[in-house]
């Protein structure tokens, strides 16, 4: 995946969590739609924020890691 594609399917995630915060703000939502809330919509609206907020620097991390980690290409042929 691309990060461009990355970075429009983590907005979707987090208007789709927004979406339910609000519902559950006006009391739309079902009886069921409260535990739901509390212990899905809640976490996961955390998550995809810091996932947004830090997307680039941890793809950063993970390139220099892996340029450590992994021997050139002339030592891998031998």
């Amino acid at each position: 995946m691309t990060p461009r594609a990355v970075r429009r399917a983590e907005r979707a995630a987090h208007l789709v969590w927004a979406a339910l915060l609000i519902l559950a703000a006006y009391d739309l939502l079902p009886s069921w739609g409260d535990p739901l809330v509390r212990w899905v919509v809640v976490p996961a609206s955390a998550a995809s924020g810091f996932a947004m907020w830090f997307a680039a620097p941890i793809r950063r991390l993970v390139k220099r890691v892996r340029a450590a980690v992994t021997p050139p290409i002339e030592a891998r042929s031998r």
